[in-house]
């Protein structure tokens, strides 16, 4: 209803008629994606009074940080590489030609993924104690048993992230924002039924249940569409080859920054026990607020800004997205200092229960302040990412990571001597700025060349 109501209002807005289509998707992939961060708040205040800042729950943070960057690696750069190709190739060579294309990639991102996973596996006693240095024998053993047990996850979401990636494609957005859902309901399922029994690896387990239960349901609306559900090999054909292209160099550019969080983690793991927990915390609601926005408009706006692209029309490229940057851009400052202002409040009303305690709010409320001011650099970047993925100019974005994971360190290391885990999240406000520096600043010049060789064609 809340949905219906809303589409209603933009429709009586004196908008064109491809960006109110926009909003409407915008609006519907929000509303599913709040109700998605509700529950996971839920879950992450039953988390916060079943393990606090324990050494458990520490171990737990950072054997997820191995599935999490793979995970997120593959959401990121696959959807940024396949949509836009996809779009293209059904645009001119048809849906059947579409279709194949989309059996092949997903045959090779199986295979890539299976060959991730085995090699996170075997690798972990060599990694993992890097990551974990401040970790006593025992703790570092918990840690390494739950990265082994987390390793289906990697091909589950990869499955569910490829089958959705079609499904935005064809502007079906409903479903792929509702179905992350199921996994914090299966951890809260997990909590009750076995959290007597199997203490922190209830966790995992209700991980891997959500992970399935998404797949199965995107997957099944997928089918429903006339979609197969199984990879086929259809040849290395140019579609393809574009798409791998594209691909690495996402794909590239998306490790150096998501391993930022195994940097993070890494020096957080030298300050003492439950720094990570600390970190962790401190991250989920900023993370909850910036995912609300960033998958609302990337999952929106990147059908739309290659249909552009595909039909080379650069100047009105150009004003619909300066048009959302200033929008989006007004809000998502508004909303980061009101919450900033509240971090304290915040972390008291969700987490101060049972084994976490009002030290632990303290902590976890000056990390979090600072990742809430940060919020607004990753949502307004969400539209500028969006549009070089939609030119097909993903090689500027791992250059610029590069930079990114660089200061990164540097940074943390500096502001972690001086303030401890909240400098960590000092560091991330710092490094933002940069990046989105660097970010506009190659947007505007790919957008003011071609805008100048469209004129000169004209």
């Amino acid at each position: 209803m809340v949905v219906v109501a809303l589409r209603r209002v933009w429709s009586r807005l004196p908008l064109a008629v491809a960006n109110r289509e926009v909003l409407k998707a915008v609006i519907t992939v929000g509303v599913f994606t709040v109700g998605v961060k509700l529950i996971s708040v839920v879950k992450e205040s039953a988390i916060a009074a079943a393990f606090g800042t324990s050494d458990a729950y520490d171990a737990f943070v950072v054997a997820a940080l191995a599935p999490s960057v793979v995970v997120s690696l593959i959401s990121n750069s696959l959807n940024a590489a396949l949509i836009p190709t996809y779009i293209g190739t059904r645009t001119k060579e048809g849906p059947e030609a579409a279709k194949r294309l989309y059996a092949t990639v997903l045959l090779l991102n199986l295979a890539l993924l299976a060959s991730l996973a085995l090699l996170i596996a075997l690798s972990t006693p060599r990694w993992l104690p890097l990551i974990a240095s401040g970790y006593a024998p025992e703790k570092l053993a918990l840690a390494q048993r739950l990265v082994y047990w987390s390793m289906p996850l990697v091909v589950a979401t990869g499955l569910s992230t490829t089958w959705g990636a079609i499904l935005n494609a064809q502007e079906k957005f409903g479903v792929v924002a509702l179905a992350p859902a199921l996994q914090p309901l299966a951890i809260l399922l997990a909590l009750l039924a076995v959290f007597r029994f199997w203490g922190v690896g209830a966790l995992v387990a209700g991980t891997l249940l959500g992970a399935a239960l998404e797949a199965g349901l995107i997957g099944y609306t997928l089918f429903r569409r006339g979609h197969s559900l199984l990879p086929h090999w259809h040849g290395l054909t140019e579609s393809v080859r574009a798409v791998l292209a594209q691909y690495g160099a996402t794909i590239s550019g998306a490790f150096l920054i998501t391993s930022m969080s195994l940097v993070d983690q890494g020096m957080a793991s030298m300050l003492g026990p439950g720094s990570n927990s600390a970190l962790s915390y401190g991250m989920k609601i900023p993370t909850a607020f910036a995912g609300l926005g960033m998958g609302a408009l990337g999952t929106a706006v990147l059908p739309r800004f290659s249909q552009l692209v595909s039909d080379e029309n650069w100047v009105e490229f150009r004003r619909t997205l300066w048009k959302y940057l200033l929008l989006v851009g007004a809000l998502s400052i508004l909303l980061a200092c009101l919450l900033a202002l509240g971090s304290t409040f915040i972390t008291t009303l969700l987490y101060e229960r049972g084994r976490f305690s009002s030290q632990d709010t303290g902590l976890v409320s000056r990390i979090q302040m600072f990742y809430l001011l940060r919020l607004p650099i990753p949502i307004t970047a969400t539209l500028l990412v969006r549009a070089l993925n939609a030119m097909r100019a993903n090689q500027v974005l791992a250059a610029i990571a590069v930079l990114q994971a660089i200061l990164n360190a540097i940074l943390d290391w500096v502001f972690m001597q001086r303030m401890g885990a909240p400098g960590i999240a000092a560091a991330s406000l710092g490094v933002s700025m940069v990046a989105f520096t660097c970010v506009s600043l190659s947007v505007w010049w790919l957008l003011r060349k071609r805008c100048q060789g469209v004129a000169s064609h004209g």
